[in-house]
């Protein structure tokens, strides 16, 4: 039986890993030791766990490239096989949290102990909440459910541990965090962890039942999203003779995409890019929805991701054609849970 008071720690810089100097907010060599020289005098609790710190990267999160983010990939291979170890936190920036959470949910869809990716909306020095997502996250390890989760406290709200794979984009302007479907995996409450047990939500036991690999580990950046919006002119896309291997153009929260004629709509460009040889995937659409009469015919000109958030699907399409995997059948998949019915 593994230790529960070793835990790995993760260093890779983000906010949690910064501090403030001369009015702008940059990396800080001394904040992991900080961080933990704070959490272990403000919980008492924490001063006879037992850290094990990593540092593979140091980087603001926004700068993340698919070497940084390997390298992160890479520690969390090496350390989950690590029979001492009885949980991983990993400190992340905010800005791309959203995005490593639900790849490695994916590449980690096997994991047999709690990854817990915390970051922080200021830096330590300075107060915020990264300090009490820390000490979320050690003690949600504590209670030994396996896979990847996300502790983090919007302000005036309950402390939630998010599922990496259902985690969606933090809100511009505040920086709040949400799961998909407001359906966080659950919560510390008065000292205590209550689960979320509404509908459609993940179970303990689901979780803690064998799960196989997804083959998914490397990431391919030769993808473009396309974010639409009134007037978008789709003209601009796959206008020239560079063009990347998948288009992945986000869907309207009905599913739509624009049915215009000429460049404003979604037809003649799906068209242009697989005469260029890309493949364009529409995210998301619930698969038990009825399609909207504007895009009905468009969805039979692409591939359509069903069920998972936007941001998953990004992760996943990346992975898969990273990994040499197919795209519709990682797509068709449910590897970490992160498929899931809202109706």
């Amino acid at each position: 039986m593994k230790d529960e008071k070793r835990i790995a720690v993760i260093f890779t810089g983000g906010t949690i890993g910064s501090r403030t100097a001369d009015g702008v907010i940059d990396l800080d060599p001394d904040a992991p030791e900080l961080l933990l020289t704070v959490c272990r005098n403000r919980y008492s609790d924490l001063r006879d766990v037992s850290f094990s710190v990593y540092r593979p990267i140091d980087v603001l999160s926004e700068n993340m490239t698919p070497y940084e983010f390997g390298k992160i990939a890479e520690c969390v291979s090496i350390i989950k096989d690590d029979d001492d170890v009885s949980g991983i936190i990993l400190t992340h920036g905010t800005d791309t949290l959203t995005f490593s959470a639900n790849a490695l949910s994916l590449i980690f869809a096997d994991i047999d102990l709690p990854l817990v990716l915390v970051s922080a909306d200021k830096p330590v020095s300075e107060g915020g909440n990264g300090v009490a997502n820390f000490k979320a996250a050690a003690d949600f390890i504590a209670l030994g459910i396996p896979g990847v989760f996300v502790a983090y406290q919007n302000y005036r709200e309950p402390m939630r541990i998010h599922l990496g794979s259902r985690l969606t984009e933090s809100e511009q302007l505040t920086g709040r965090v949400h799961s998909i479907g407001g359906l966080h995996f659950g919560s510390f409450e008065g000292g205590r962890f209550i689960v979320n047990r509404a509908p459609g939500n993940v179970t303990e036991k689901e979780l803690s039942e064998h799960k196989k690999p997804s083959g998914l580990t490397t990431l391919s950046s030769d993808v473009v999203t396309i974010t639409p919006h009134t007037a978008l002119d789709f003209g601009y896309y796959a206008a020239g003779d560079k063009v990347p291997a998948v288009y992945i153009v986000k869907l309207f929260h009905s599913g739509t995409c624009s049915g215009a004629k000429g460049k404003y709509g979604v037809a003649d460009f799906i068209d242009r890019a697989y005469e260029k040889g890309a493949v364009v995937v529409l995210a998301s659409f619930p698969s038990d929805a009825a399609p909207y009469g504007s895009s009905v015919n468009i969805y039979k000109k692409a591939i359509v991701n069903y069920d998972t958030s936007f941001e998953n699907c990004v992760a996943k399409v990346m992975l898969a054609l990273g990994s040499g995997v197919n795209i519709e059948t990682a797509l068709s998949e449910n590897y970490a849970f992160e498929r899931l019915k809202l109706r």
